[in-house]
């Protein structure tokens, strides 16, 4: 799970230091409503534990680790942004 994490944080961070601000808000605010909405759409599913045996990791769950480390880098990579860009406004 490390590895696609990892691999889908340091390619989300260089798309963000590459695309425009607006496109970058733009897809941090889709990931959020997206992550919303399977909150409220199935609550339970998310408060609840499933018993018995881990399924095997397969390239399904791979590729899914590896989304979420690209949207990780994304809005990690944003919100350092705009705490570097605030803080200035005030130090000069």
């Amino acid at each position: 799970m490390a590895v696609p994490t990892t691999l889908g944080t340091i390619a989300g961070s260089i798309v963000a230091v590459e695309i425009r601000e607006a496109v970058l808000d733009a897809i941090v605010i889709a990931g959020l409503l997206v992550i919303l909405g399977l909150l409220l759409v199935k609550p339970d599913r998310w408060i609840e534990g499933k018993a018995g045996a881990l399924a095997p990791f397969g390239w399904v769950q791979a590729a899914a680790y590896l989304a979420i480390g690209v949207y990780a880098g994304l809005v990690i990579l944003a919100i350092a942004h705009l705490i570097i860009v605030d803080t200035g406004k005030y130090l000069i």
